[in-house]
């Protein structure tokens, strides 16, 4: 069983065909649904959808900082850095200086970590800021939502993953 990452499937076609030629599932998170749905579509290929919250000390720690204080949110792309600080602003935090932005855009990426006061990085994309800016960034630590452990140990079971 091989595991595969879709920034990888994306630099490769050839690692793409193989995951799929090989694959017993794919599993996505909810931000990343639409573009496997659509990748892998044509091979006839399901795709489990799971979900993640992020952690409820850092919400207090967010909730914590001053009301000026800058933050963004990075993650592979702009969409699961949108997701991110949404999922604070679910809880209830005001973000009143926020910046989403993902990896893949280099010119905003640099004006965004010079200008944040806070950086929250996926656990994706942590080490490679945190050799940029290595004191404003911080990890989003996210954890599997209660009833997807449960479908990915369903899935593990079913398939016999392991």
């Amino acid at each position: 069983m091989g595991i595969w990452f879709l920034e990888d499937i994306r630099s490769e076609s050839s690692s793409f065909n193989e995951a799929v030629s090989l694959a017993d599932a794919f599993v996505t998170t909810l931000n990343h649904a639409e573009e496997v749905k659509q990748m892998i579509h044509p091979f006839g290929k399901k795709l489990t959808v799971i979900g993640a919250i992020i952690e409820q000390a850092s919400l207090l720690e967010i909730a914590k900082l001053p009301s000026a204080t800058s933050l963004a949110f990075v993650c592979l792309g702009k969409v699961g850095g949108e997701w991110m600080a949404e999922r604070v602003l679910e809880a209830g935090i005001e973000l009143t200086n926020c910046s989403t932005v993902g990896m893949d855009d280099s010119m905003l990426l640099s004006k965004v970590l010079s200008e944040a006061d806070r950086v929250y990085a996926s656990s994706v994309v942590f080490e490679d800021l945190k050799q940029k800016t290595p004191d404003n960034v911080h990890l989003y630590p996210m954890q599997l939502e209660k009833s997807s452990e449960l479908l990915l140990q369903e899935l593990a079971v079913n398939k016999s993953i392991r």
